[in-house]
């Protein structure tokens, strides 16, 4: 790899790779993980334009490999902190287009 440092786009690393790339606070921000809760973070508090952070939560246990207890803390996550919470068992029509298989 000639010898150059990778940082791994985990938790703050996010928040660090978006302020070299961009050099400025985004205003949207979107996340599937809590380990994406920095970046929304980054984007909601203290932005002086009109910010808004969308976190998906796995909750589908039929069409999905969903998990309850993830998707309630994450539910939970964005109401504490004024995040918009996009449930895939209610709020998705189609998951997987018919004929296509999840891999498990």
């Amino acid at each position: 790899m000639g010898g150059q440092f990778f940082i791994k786009n985990l938790k703050m690393n996010k928040v660090t790779a978006i302020m070299q790339e961009i050099g400025k606070q985004p205003v949207l921000s979107f996340g599937n993980s809590s380990g994406d809760s920095s970046m929304a973070k980054y984007v909601t508090k203290d932005n002086k334009y009109k910010s808004m952070a969308f976190m998906l939560c796995c909750d589908d246990l039929v069409r999905e490999n969903g998990n309850t207890e993830a998707a309630e803390k994450m539910v939970k996550m964005c109401s504490e902190n004024g995040w918009n919470a996009i449930s895939m068992k209610n709020d998705w029509k189609t998951i997987y287009k018919e004929g296509v298989t999840r891999k498990s």
